[in-house]
């Protein structure tokens, strides 16, 4: 085992159970006095080896019995990270960044991405070495445009939010002999956004491409979480009036939602709502009407502490067996970082916390998956140090080791 595992016991009484005692080692006894009677142990906090697990019942008399001794193995990855040496820095603005967007993607192991250069435009800039060259302009609002983008293997989309009412749909082609992209005839297209012009604006229009080609975008406005969609093959026309996904999100602060594909022939939207205090999450099929959405699901919810559970920091990525993986900010003291694992049953697991470090203020998260090594990496700044970090789980026995800097 690794990561963190709800231990769960069931106790019965011919009068009454009054509670459930956990030991791991005959120590660290933990009681709970709740049915069904669990405990959560965070594993990496044990040393690798075999452990045993007890449980103890008592009734309201003071009898008690012990259950048989349950073995197990933890096996964390304890190893460090080796964070690599940082590239080269370029001028640029940073302003706006909210992670459930993405400004890069990688063609014929090169990478790309879409940066503002804070004095004339958002530029295409391509890695070469240890840096990004600025290369071709794609759009002028280089103070307040947020661009996400989607590269699709075919495509480019970049959506650049111009304001809180307006957002800019881009579409390349990639030329692989010349290594650039090329602007298709048509584009780009405005796409209109509802929501306030001062207050609870939309922070982040992030968008993604489902299995019959369809565009859809996901934003927080007002009090609504809602989505938009193409209508034509070609991308040019959409509906803008879109879906409410969420109605109950408060005005009086700003809220963030992030979209995937997932599964094969699903568009998923989870989203922050501080109003009240939880995660949520609905999903559309493929090829269903365009607002025929699945009932909320509850990610997280109900801490009654300071602001509870949610926020507007999140970042969410799919793998290809269609489980998501998210992680989420709370607003509990200075902010905890969580990773949640939405599983191929539909089931959003137990939690884990990223950094346990208690003086560490987690922020701005940003999650990668490498599929093929079953590991998940959360990149995210630490406010009271000023640094970045990056820390790594299994994707399959959730657990995050130590972490290690990864920007001064």
């Amino acid at each position: 085992v690794a990561g963190t595992l709800n231990i769960v016991a069931s106790a019965s009484d011919n009068v009454g159970v009054r509670g459930v005692e956990f030991r791991i080692d005959g120590t660290s006894a933990v009681e709970d006095t709740v049915a069904p009677y669990a405990v959560s142990w965070n594993t990496t906090i044990a040393s690798n080896g075999s452990h045993t697990l007890t449980a103890t019942a008592r009734d309201a008399a003071g009898n008690r019995t012990t259950s048989a001794p349950v073995t197990v193995t933890v096996a964390n990855d304890n190893s460090p990270l080796e964070c690599t040496v940082p590239m080269d820095t370029f001028p640029g603005s940073t302003l706006f960044n909210n992670t459930v967007r993405a400004q890069m993607w990688i063609i014929d192991n090169t990478w790309w991405g879409v940066f503002s250069d804070n004095s004339t435009g958002i530029y295409f800039y391509k890695l070469q070495g240890s840096t990004f060259i600025k290369g071709a302009f794609i759009d002028a609002s280089f103070a307040a445009g947020k661009p996400d983008t989607l590269w699709n293997g075919r495509e480019l989309f970049v959506l650049v939010q111009q304001s809180s009412s307006l957002a800019k749909l881009y579409k390349y082609s990639y030329l692989p002999a010349t290594g650039s992209f090329v602007l298709i005839a048509g584009f780009p297209v405005d796409l209109p956004l509802s929501g306030p012009a001062t207050i609870a604006v939309a922070n982040a229009v992030p968008l993604h491409q489902d299995s019959t080609g369809k565009l859809w975008a996901a934003y927080a406005a007002g009090s609504n979480v809602r989505v938009i969609w193409s209508t034509s093959a070609d991308h040019r026309t959409w509906d803008t009036t879109g879906f409410v996904l969420a109605p109950d999100i408060s005005a009086l602060t700003t809220e963030a939602a992030a979209i995937m594909h997932f599964g094969g022939d699903k568009i998923g939207v989870v989203w922050g709502n501080q109003n009240l205090r939880e995660y949520a999450f609905r999903f559309h099929r493929d090829g269903d009407p365009e607002t025929t959405w699945s009932p909320k699901e509850v990610v997280d919810c109900c801490n009654p502490q300071d602001g509870g559970v949610a926020d507007d920091h999140l970042s969410l990525r799919a793998a290809p067996d269609g489980r998501l993986f998210l992680i989420a900010k709370d607003s509990i003291g200075a902010g905890n970082l969580y990773f949640y694992v939405r599983g191929v049953n539909g089931v959003w697991g137990q939690k884990a916390r990223v950094d346990s470090d208690p003086e560490t203020q987690p922020t701005r998260p940003t999650l990668a998956l490498h599929v093929e090594n079953d590991q998940a990496y959360a990149v995210y700044r630490n406010s009271t140090d000023g640094k970045t970090y990056v820390a790594r789980s299994s994707m399959s026995s959730t657990g995050f080791g130590l972490r290690c800097v990864f920007l001064n």
